[in-house]
C-alpha cells in the first residue's frame, strides 16, 4: 500500500512537472496557435493535480494541512512577491523599466501590505502570474473547510460521497459567482479564478478515489487528444480574471482531458532516469517553480533587450517578442532560461539539501527568521532610542531648570 501511494505521489508530481513545463512553453512562445493551445488547459489541469494530492490523511489532520499551505505557499509568495517590490523599484531607479512606474514610500507600504494581508499588490507587470499563489492558497483552504463541514454530515457516508460533495458545492458557488457577477470581498480581480482553482482541485481529489479503477487504454487516449483538438478549434478558450458561463464551461473538457492524458502519460514511467527525477523534483516543488519562471524569464528578455533595438523599459512585458511574428531563436532563449533557471535552481537546493540537509523550504524559512530577527531588532532599537532621547530630553529640561532657579534667586 505504501508503494503504491509512493508510485501515485510520483507520477502525480512527474504530471505538475510537465504541466509547468508547458505553461514555460505557453508564455515564451511567439506562435498564437502553440501558446493559445496551450494555455488552454495548463493551469486549470495544474490546479487538478495539485488536488489530486489531498489524501485523506491529510485533510483529517486540519492544522497540519494549513500549516504546509502557509509553509509551502503563503510565505514563498510574501517573501518573492516583496523580492520583486524591491527590485521594480531598483530597475526603476536606474532606468531599466520606466521611472515614471517607480512606487512612492506610500504606495510601496501599501503594496507591501496587501501583499502580507491579501496576497496581493504584487507587480502585475513584472510578476503577474503570481495570482497563481493566492488561487492555490485560497483554493486549498477552502477546500478544506469545505470538505470538514461536509465529513461533519451524517448525509454521507463515505469518502467518495463526501468528494462528490465537494465538487457539487464549488461548482454551485463558481456558477453562482459567473451568473450573478458577485465579486469576493477582499479577493483581487474578484474571485473567478480562485473558485476555478477550488473547483479543479475538487475534481482532481475526486480524480484521486478512482484513479486505481480507471483503465485509460490506446483507444481512450486516441479519444482524449481529438476531444483536446477539436475543444482548441472549436471553442478555444482561456483561464481569465473573469469570464461568463459559456466561456467557464468551455474550460472543462480541454483541462480534464488534457490531465487525464499527462496523468496516463506520466504514470507509464516510474523508473530512476534522470528526466523522470528532474520532472518529479521541478513537480513537488511547484510553487517555488513558478517564482523562479518569472525570474527566468525576466532574465531572458534581459539578454534580449540587450541584443536588440527594444527598449529597456520592454522588460515590463513578459515577453517582448510579439506574438504573431513566428519562431525565432528567441522563443528558445525564453524557453531554456523560463524552464532552465528553475531547473538550475532546484538542483542547487537539492546539492545542498542532500548535503546540508536545506532544501528551498527551509531556504524561505530561514529568510522568514532573519526578517523577523531584523525587524524585532529594528523594533528594539527604535524603543532603546525613544528612551535615549526622553532621558536627554529629560536631562536637558533638567539642566534648563536648574540654571533657570540659579539666575533667578528669590529675595530672601
Amino acid at each position: 500500500m505504501g508503494n503504491t501511494n509512493k508510485m501515485k505521489s510520483n507520477s502525480l508530481n512527474m504530471a505538475k512537472g510537465l504541466l509547468l513545463i508547458l505553461f514555460v512553453l505557453s508564455e515564451c512562445t511567439s506562435i498564437p496557435d502553440v501558446g493559445g493551445f496551450l494555455a488552454m488547459f495548463c493551469l486549470p489541469a495544474l490546479f487538478m493535480a495539485i488536488g489530486s494530492a489531498f489524501d485523506t490523511a491529510l485533510l483529517q489532520n486540519k492544522t497540519k494541512f494549513i500549516k504546509r499551505c502557509f509553509r509551502r505557499i503563503y510565505i514563498p509568495f510574501v517573501v518573492f512577491a516583496l523580492i520583486f517590490l524591491f527590485l521594480h523599484n531598483l530597475l526603476s531607479w536606474i532606468g531599466v523599466v520606466s521611472h515614471d512606474s517607480i512606487y512612492t514610500w506610500a504606495k510601496g507600504n501599501q503594496n507591501a501590505w496587501s501583499i502580507v494581508w491579501n496576497m496581493s499588490g504584487f507587480d502585475e507587470e513584472m510578476c503577474g502570474p503570481f495570482w497563481i499563489f493566492r488561487a492555490l492558497f485560497l483554493g486549498s483552504v477552502s477546500y478544506l473547510v469545505i470538505y470538514s463541514l461536509c465529513k461533519k454530515l451524517s448525509y454521507f457516508t463515505d469518502e467518495k460521497e463526501v468528494r462528490w460533495a465537494v465538487v457539487t458545492i464549488s461548482a454551485l458557488l463558481l456558477i453562482w459567482q459567473v451568473l450573478s457577477g458577485v465579486k469576493v470581498t477582499g479577493v483581487d480581480g474578484g474571485g473567478y479564478r480562485e473558485l476555478m482553482a477550488l473547483f479543479f482541485m475538487a475534481c482532481g481529489a475526486l480524480y484521486n478515489i478512482y484513479r486505481n479503477e480507471l483503465r485509460i487504454n490506446w483507444i481512450w487516449i486516441l479519444v482524449l487528444m481529438m476531444l483536446l483538438v477539436a475543444s482548441y478549434l472549436l471553442m478555444p478558450a482561456q483561464l481569465e480574471m473573469q469570464a461568463n458561463i459559456f466561456e467557464t464551461l468551455k474550460l472543462l473538457l480541454p483541462t480534464i482531458a488534457a490531465f487525464l492524458l499527462i496523468d496516463t502519460f506520466t504514470s507509464l514511467f516510474d523508473d530512476e532516469s534522470a528526466v523522470k527525477q528532474s520532472l518529479r523534483h521541478v513537480g513537488s516543488r511547484a510553487v517555488y517553480v513558478i517564482a523562479c519562471i518569472v525570474a527566468g524569464l525576466k532574465i531572458a528578455s534581459m539578454l534580449v533587450i540587450a541584443f536588440s533595438s527594444a527598449a529597456w523599459t520592454e522588460l515590463e512585458k513578459t515577453n517582448v517578442v510579439k506574438i504573431g511574428d513566428g519562431f525565432s531563436f528567441t522563443d528558445i532563449l525564453y524557453f531554456i532560461f523560463g524552464l532552465g533557471f528553475p531547473l538550475l535552481v532546484c538542483y542547487i537546493f537539492n546539492k545542498l539539501d542532500v548535503r546540508y540537509h536545506m532544501d528551498f523550504a527551509k531556504i524561505v524559512e530561514f529568510i522568514v527568521s532573519l526578517l523577523k530577527f531584523i525587524l524585532v531588532t529594528l523594533f528594539k532599537f527604535v524603543v532603546l532610542l525613544f528612551h535615549f532621547i526622553v532621558d536627554l530630553a529629560k536631562g536637558i529640561a533638567s539642566v534648563i531648570r536648574d540654571f533657570w532657579k540659579a539666575s533667578n534667586p528669590k529675595d530672601d
